[in-house]
């Protein structure tokens, strides 16, 4: 595989209609609902301090070559992968993101193609592994991606909603690259957590959420956190069209509940 380098491409999210086109991808499009940049300080809950921790200091001292953040859905995997984007931009290297889930429709006989210019970033991102890997082709892909980039000095952060040993894989070798490096679990947040996470993104966003109005989020709303997430961007929303206070009959009102 060539390696090639663009200074101009930095912390991209690269697309794989974009791609072809070096160092003009796309904006960068935050997932897990977040409207503000992701960082380690604004990633909220006790439950998960110690892996959000133990990955800041694994990305700040460059110690890792390769990290797997597991955990279910909603509970922040994707916070802490552009966190650690952006902390390793901040010393002038190069960041890259790739939503897997975006790939799909890549013929496996055009997989190397596309993952030859990912080769231009010093850290590169494949979020939701799980939900991609499952072809022979994609498998020796990863495989090979996680070689070169180790050999070249880089660092690989994969984020999947399950363990490496629930996955079924067929190729052994890429299962035993994937136990290795750091391995980071994530655990869903107490709902305690969750209100404390929702009322600050809300101040966040100038809004006056009550210990009252979240309380009553979190008992009618999904647990997810990215769901609850969601429910703040339509309140949001709402409040902004009709200019009124954030209370539970508000809310009621809003999200039909």
């Amino acid at each position: 595989m060539k390696v090639r380098h663009n200074p101009n491409t930095k912390h991209k999210h690269i697309r794989h209609d974009s791609v072809k086109h070096s160092g003009t991808g796309n904006q960068l499009v935050l997932p897990f609902g977040l409207n503000q940049e992701a960082s380690f300080a604004n990633y909220f809950g006790e439950t998960n301090a110690r892996p959000s921790s133990m990955l800041e200091c694994a990305v700040s001292d460059a110690i890792e070559s390769y990290i797997f953040i597991a955990g279910p859905e909603g509970v922040g995997k994707s916070h802490l992968a552009f966190s650690a984007l952006k902390q390793f931009e901040e010393t002038g290297r190069q960041a890259g993101y790739v939503a897997l889930n975006e790939l799909d429709d890549i013929p496996d006989s055009a997989l190397e193609s596309f993952f030859d210019d990912l080769y231009v970033f010093d850290l590169l991102v494949l979020d939701d592994v799980h939900d991609w890997l499952g072809s022979r082709a994609r498998e020796t892909t990863l495989f090979n991606l996680f070689n070169d980039f180790k050999a070249m000095g880089g660092c690989l952060i994969l984020t999947s909603n399950c363990t490496v040993s629930q996955m079924s894989l067929s190729l052994p070798d890429l299962a035993s690259r994937l136990l290795s490096g750091l391995s980071l679990r994530l655990e869903p947040l107490r709902d305690d957590e969750k209100e404390t996470a929702l009322r600050r993104v809300a101040d966040s966003r100038g809004l006056d959420m009550s210990i009252e109005v979240s309380s009553y989020i979190i008992k009618r709303s999904a647990r997810n956190m990215g769901q609850l997430l969601n429910v703040l961007d339509a309140l949001d929303r709402a409040l902004w069209v009709e200019k009124r206070m954030l209370t539970v009959p508000f809310v009621k009102k809003v999200m039909a509940w």
